[in-house]
């Protein structure tokens, strides 16, 4: 059984993508629909501001707490997996994209995302760049910028995770 389409996937299956809905009439000039995606990690710093944020160090598996993934990053073949085969990961994802076409179809061209789990290395990385591919798939520009993938592997804390 498939779940109902949202409303802004039917305006992408009726038109062939997002960026048809979205032309430009009489030559103008507006740049194309973007979507910007920041992958954090919590315990580094604050939140970037975002129009969607989503904090997953409770949702999704911990690559953290394995010894063989702690130092990988949400880049790794291994890591993505763990993550993805959490239960609801990836519901939550397609109702992040969802959720960012249908801003992008009332507010303008520009969405931003925030994916932020504990240490911003694993988990966040994950969904930011699994959100990013069917964003593109769409046929809309996302960029991904990981704002702590390189920072040391912070230890663990108690139910926090990384």
């Amino acid at each position: 059984m498939t779940a109902p389409v949202p409303a802004a996937l039917l305006v992408t299956r009726a038109t062939g993508s997002v960026v048809d809905h979205w032309a430009n009439p009489e030559g103008s000039s507006a740049s194309p629909p973007q979507v910007v995606i920041t992958s954090f990690g919590y315990r580094h710093a604050a939140a970037p501001e975002a129009d969607i944020t989503l904090d997953v160090r409770r949702n999704l598996r911990d690559p953290h707490t394995s010894p063989g993934m702690r130092r990988r990053t949400g880049r790794s073949p291994k890591v993505r997996r763990h993550v993805l085969t959490t239960p609801g990961a990836r519901e939550l994802i397609r109702h992040t994209v969802v959720s960012a076409l249908d801003l992008m179809l009332a507010t303008g061209w520009r969405v931003t995302i925030a994916t932020g789990c504990a240490g911003g290395r694993h988990r966040s990385v994950v969904l930011a760049e699994e959100i990013a591919r069917l964003i593109r798939r769409e046929g809309i520009t996302a960029t991904v910028h990981h704002r702590d993938i390189g920072k040391p592997v912070l230890p663990s804390a108690t139910g926090a995770g990384a």
